[in-house]
């Protein structure tokens, strides 16, 4: 399992209203990072590597949950 810990301050990006080129230039390049991630995440996936991609304070809650479930499955 792999935990891909997103900042908020990239969430917070896409959520500005861009009101020059510098606020372009930083979407752009917060869309392409978000798509990089994606692009990885999704590789791994067909691995089979399990993926969380959240926020660093939703990791104690999300990892205790999707290790119960993996338990339940009878995967571990």
């Amino acid at each position: 399992m792999i935990a891909d810990l997103r900042e908020s301050a990239l969430d917070r990006s896409l959520e500005t209203e861009v009101r020059d080129l510098h606020g372009a230039l930083r979407l752009h390049a917060v869309h392409g990072w978000l798509d990089t991630r994606r692009h990885h995440r999704e590789r791994l996936r067909h691995l089979g590597v399990e993926i969380l991609d959240l926020l660093p304070a939703q990791l104690p809650g999300a990892l205790v949950e999707r290790y119960l479930a993996i338990k339940r499955a009878g995967r571990l």
